[in-house]
């Protein structure tokens, strides 16, 4: 369903509204501490508001609304660093919606309640990039080999795996077949694990191109979750600026910091309009548009994160404030779908693609 301008801004407002009363941040301080878990709180709200199935067809238990309304709630769980695997659920259970038999799409009730995660694994060890040739393999009905840094890994039920030849198949990773080995991080409420698949049970989705579209998506709402958090980095830092006094006055008064505030503001707008582009952009355009949404967002995020500590200086290094939530936030978002390198290849062949089409 084609949401308008007025269903995107009711969907903020009771994003702003309901994500104001949970604890957010406290709660992602203390996920640092405890491998293996997320915001349960948080993830009751997300599922009782029915998010997580906003793009899921209605016949299958959703609101069957578009990427936009998804993409409004990713920028305000971003915005307050919100410690549940959303974006990753929500797209994962799309490309079961677009490329999965009827028996696989059975399973998105669960998921659209919030009742059972979903992940996708791509990375292998070694790999900073999605591997062209996965040594994962699928015999087409079990998978055998490993994935590492897994966004939920720890704790979601089901999983989109990649596989040799470019397979995607969905293995129940509650069973004997599958070990899971959680991952210290620097911010362990991303549940990171490596997967060890030992002739675990599966099923394929159908299509050629599963991954490139899966991959898409997850670069568009992570792009909208960065903008978020860039955007309070923005405003955490403006407010320190006005209240923050030396030599007789507030610090937002002197150029160095009003330049770096200007610099914030600069990036932030052009990742948001990137984002805002793919969107808009038709079938042709979108893989092009998803990766330039990526890189502008990676680039935001990861300078306001870092600058918002310089500017609050010794206080934002500290466990009460903010701001190293959404340093450690920032650079889980730009290593979890490929490193910027990986997605500067990727909007190349997308553009040599599109000119060898015309």
């Amino acid at each position: 369903m084609q949401c308008s301008e007025e269903d995107i801004e009711m969907i903020r407002a009771e994003a702003v509204r309901a994500l104001g009363a949970v604890d957010t941040e406290g709660s992602a301080r203390r996920l640092l501490g405890e491998r293996g878990d997320f915001d349960g709180a948080l993830w009751s709200v997300v599922s009782e508001l029915g998010w997580l199935g906003i793009s899921v067809p209605e016949t299958l238990g959703g609101l069957g609304m578009n990427l936009e309304a998804r993409c409004a709630i990713a920028e305000e769980l971003g915005r307050r660093v919100g410690s549940v695997p959303f974006g990753v659920t929500t797209c994962a259970m799309s490309a079961i919606t677009a490329a999965g038999s009827a028996e696989q799409q059975a399973l998105l009730r669960e998921g659209a309640s919030g009742n059972e995660i979903f992940t996708v694994a791509l990375f292998e060890a070694g790999e900073s990039a999605v591997p062209a040739r996965p040594t994962t393999l699928f015999d087409g009905a079990r998978v055998t080999g490993e994935k590492v840094a897994v966004i939920a890994g720890a704790f979601a039920r089901y999983a989109l795996v990649l596989c040799n030849r470019a397979q995607i198949a969905l293995v129940d990773l509650d069973q004997p077949g599958v070990r899971r080995s959680v991952v210290d991080t620097i911010d362990n409420s991303r549940g990171y694990a490596r997967l060890t698949f030992a002739g675990a049970a599966a099923t394929p989705l159908l299509g050629d191109d599963v991954l490139d579209d899966v991959l898409d998506e997850l670069a568009v709402v992570s792009a909208f979750e960065q903008v978020g958090g860039a955007d309070a980095c923005l405003w955490a830092t403006r407010d320190y600026a006005l209240q923050r006094r030396a030599f007789g006055q507030p610090i937002g008064a002197f150029q160095a910091v009003k330049h770096g505030l200007a610099d914030f503001y600069t990036l932030i707008q052009i990742a948001r309009g990137a984002a805002l582009s793919a969107l808009q952009a038709n079938s042709g355009e979108f893989r092009k548009a998803a990766a330039c949404a990526r890189l502008a967002a990676i680039r935001a995020y990861d300078h306001c994160a870092q600058e918002a500590i310089q500017l609050h200086g010794g206080i934002g290094t500290t466990w009460e404030a903010t701001q190293h939530l959404h340093l450690r936030r920032s650079r889980c978002l730009a290593e979890e779908w490929g490193t910027a390198a990986f997605w500067r290849d990727r909007l190349l062949e997308a553009a040599l693609d599109n000119r060898g089409a015309a």
